[in-house]
């Protein structure tokens, strides 16, 4: 039998950099090599694609360089062209696995590649990527789709007024969230009490994306859910809840001090259960969605639920909420990357 040649793409210009590396690893550990040819396609923060050649045992984020060479893509044909020296060698990709976080790996763009080259691919497609990456697109689809979303504001860097936008934030009612409206992982998202830190803020979401939104602030329980499709159905995993000792769940909270804990199944009645997952399946529709995503919910005191945003590429980490919610419903990450693999590649 001839083995798959898997593509795994992971790295990239996205702040989301590292957590990208730990996801890639990760799934090229869960794989068998007996049955798949893997290809561990490492994109630099400064945009140079490399192959890693190494020992797949010892694939390892902080030395993985050593083991790289130059590649690039054909678009012709859907193939590698591995760059040694003055060699080349064409390695044709049956399938690929987009494993980047944020920009360029969730936008549309890679996939956009993809498609030009003619390579299958997991996930999303071109426009549901890009729609979901960016936070302002998913509520207007959202809305018209009857799911509620956080009253908010959206500005765009060439045209914001900041007296305006101070303004406009506090009509709102302090505190306000200011986020990025094209980043994940809470890269670049903050909280303003005032008009001082809304202007700071601003500057801050501003570094991650040309395009912020200044959201109302709510108290509410943070309510995810997976999505995982197959060429027979679509599935909505258990529900989790995120909890957290900081003020809402930031990046550091998420991977670096690990002042969140993660609850499989959320501690939710029956009703709101079943109001979630449909909402989670109205919402993938709405989006054309493929394959897999992880849908992310508000869930006020009054039992009030807003779509917070869609993930259609999910952390693959160790902690991450993805695998641990399709493993509560008995499916392992083998199972779940082979679902995916059988669903693209048909």
């Amino acid at each position: 039998m001839n083995k798959l040649n898997i593509a795994i793409f992971f790295g990239g210009a996205s702040p989301e950099h590292k957590i990208s590396k730990i996801s890639a690893i990760n799934i090229i550990n869960q794989l068998d090599p007996s049955f798949f040819n893997i290809l561990p396609i490492y994109i630099t923060e400064e945009n140079r694609w490399m192959l890693y050649e190494g020992n797949l045992k010892h694939l390892d984020a902080a030395n993985l360089e050593k083991f790289c060479v130059d590649v690039t893509i054909n678009i012709t044909n859907g193939s590698l062209l591995r760059i040694n020296g003055e060699k080349f060698k064409t390695i044709k990709i049956d399938l690929a696995l987009p494993v980047i976080h944020g920009k360029q790996g969730e936008d549309g763009s890679i996939q956009g590649l993809f498609e030009l080259a003619g390579i299958k691919y997991v996930g999303c497609g071109i426009l549901t990527s890009a729609v979901c990456m960016d936070k302002s697109f998913t509520k207007l689809i959202a809305k018209e789709a009857g799911l509620k979303v956080v009253p908010s504001f959206t500005y765009k860097k060439n045209e914001i007024n900041l007296d305006e936008c101070a303004k406009e934030a506090r009509s709102l009612g302090y505190p306000v969230f200011i986020k990025p409206a094209s980043a994940g992982s809470s890269v670049g998202t903050g909280i303003a009490r005032n008009k001082k830190e809304v202007l700071a803020a601003v500057e801050e979401a501003f570094l991650y994306s040309d395009k912020i939104l200044i959201e109302k602030f709510m108290k509410v329980r943070e309510i995810e859910c997976a999505i995982i499709q197959d060429d027979k159905e679509t599935l909505i995993s258990e529900l989790g809840e995120i909890t957290t000792t900081e003020d809402y769940y930031s990046y550091e909270s998420k991977y670096l001090e690990k002042t969140s804990e993660v609850i499989i199944p959320a501690l939710l009645e029956e009703t709101i259960k079943e109001e979630l997952k449909n909402q989670a399946k109205t919402i993938f529709n709405a989006i054309d969605g493929k394959g897999i995503s992880r849908i992310d919910f508000f869930l006020t005191e009054e039992n009030e639920i807003y779509l917070n945003e869609i993930n259609t590429m999910p952390g693959f980490t160790d902690i991450s909420m993805y695998p641990k919610l399709a493993e509560h419903m008995g499916i392992n990450q083998k199972e779940l990357l082979q679902k995916l693999f059988d669903l693209a590649l048909a």
